[in-house]
């Protein structure tokens, strides 16, 4: 997606919104469409995502919904200063507020998560004050056990990320993903480091490192789609099961891999899904 002015991205609207504790946070916004009115879809993105790893899934969605993309605050884009704190809460708390901010008194709305993003949107899901019709959980992230290694090596490397930068892409090549059965991880995850505000990033990893989502799952009481991707071997597939079986109203397809998942063919799932779902 190529930058063409400061408020919009190749047909997308751009604001920023401030939070609560000051953080300035981007949300993208879909152009109207030739489909006239269309339903909001809420988007929220994985750790340090960028909108290049979902071209082909937005270039169908968006020709059916409205879509509010949030990009939580240890993005690149957001701006933020040396005392905001980066735990799940704090992600959690933007969302919702954000949430409530576009869509003061929306009948009906969706929600799509990512792989973290999952995890804030379930988190998050108490303080909604206007609950989504339905939503759909990519690869959704329950917990984060990252290396043992990684925490105190996220204080020493943000001045060097540069340097380091290679060392991470080369490990997470070799460690987590099987670049053969999925190669489209191998991409995504070369664009996060590529685009990756190294401090806020290492923040959010220490910040979000002991949580897990067990604790909300009771209170998710809308229809949920949860698309998993087997042959993903950097997200943790027990625990998608363990999700399936604790949320109250879950759906699960399995789409293998990440160029599925973050293709045409997700977008069509998730327009189904929220076909079936949609109030009224």
């Amino acid at each position: 997606m190529q930058a063409l002015t400061d408020n919009q991205i190749d047909g997308w609207n751009i604001t920023y919104i401030r939070v609560a504790d000051g953080a300035l946070l981007r949300v993208m916004i879909s152009a109207q469409t030739s489909c006239g009115e269309t339903m909001p879809l809420i988007m929220i993105p994985g750790l340090g995502s960028v909108p290049e790893n979902f071209s082909l899934l937005l270039d169908d969605l968006r020709m059916h919904f409205k879509i509010f993309l949030i990009e939580t605050r240890e993005k690149n884009s957001s701006k933020t200063g040396r005392n905001h704190q980066f735990a799940m809460q704090d992600l959690a708390n933007d969302v919702a507020e954000i949430i409530s901010r576009i869509l003061p008194e929306q009948s009906s709305y969706a929600v799509l998560g990512y792989s973290m993003g999952g995890a804030v949107f379930l988190e998050a899901f108490s303080k909604i004050v206007e609950k989504p019709c339905c939503a759909v959980l990519v690869s959704p992230s329950a917990r984060f056990p990252f290396p043992s290694w990684l925490i105190p090596f996220s204080y020493i490397a943000v001045p060097l990320f540069p340097v380091v930068r290679p060392f991470l892409k080369s490990y997470i090549r070799k460690k987590h993903v099987n670049t053969e059965s999925d190669p489209e991880m191998h991409e995504i995850q070369q664009r996060v480091l590529d685009a990756a505000d190294a401090g806020k990033l290492a923040k959010t990893i220490r910040g979000i490192a002991s949580y897990n989502v067990w604790h909300t799952l009771s209170e998710i009481r809308i229809p949920v789609l949860l698309i998993t991707a087997s042959q993903d071997t950097l997200h943790h597939h027990n625990d998608m099961h363990l999700l399936a079986e604790q949320l109250p109203q879950c759906r699960v397809v399995d789409l293998e891999t990440n160029a599925r998942t973050h293709g045409l063919e997700a977008a069509i799932v998730i327009r189904n899904f929220i076909g079936e779902n949609t109030a009224g």
